[in-house]
């Protein structure tokens, strides 16, 4: 089963607007040739070392494991009278 679906971000790409064409051929235009971006030495100067980067890791993971995790909600009425027929247990 095909999922043939196409999103859009926008009216102006819904109805293929002139206006949006021409963002769009410009958006990616210019291509870095990969030798000329690792040559840079702004990158080089960098010195993330592999414990650093370990604990960034566990961290990313440890948060991302928290916020997918619900803790189930538990309602809970107390009562004022007891019923007689009622024994917690």
């Amino acid at each position: 089963m095909a999922n043939n679906k196409k999103y859009w971000s926008g009216l102006d790409e819904l109805d293929g607007t002139e206006a949006f064409k021409e963002i769009q051929a410009k958006e990616f235009q210019e291509q870095i040739p990969v030798d000329q971006f690792l040559a840079d030495e702004r990158h080089s100067s960098t010195t993330t070392g592999r414990r650093d980067f370990l604990k960034f890791m566990g961290f990313s993971i440890t948060a991302a494991t928290l916020a997918a995790c619900e803790t189930p909600v538990i309602k809970s009425i107390p009562y004022t009278n007891k019923p007689a027929e009622i024994t917690p247990v």
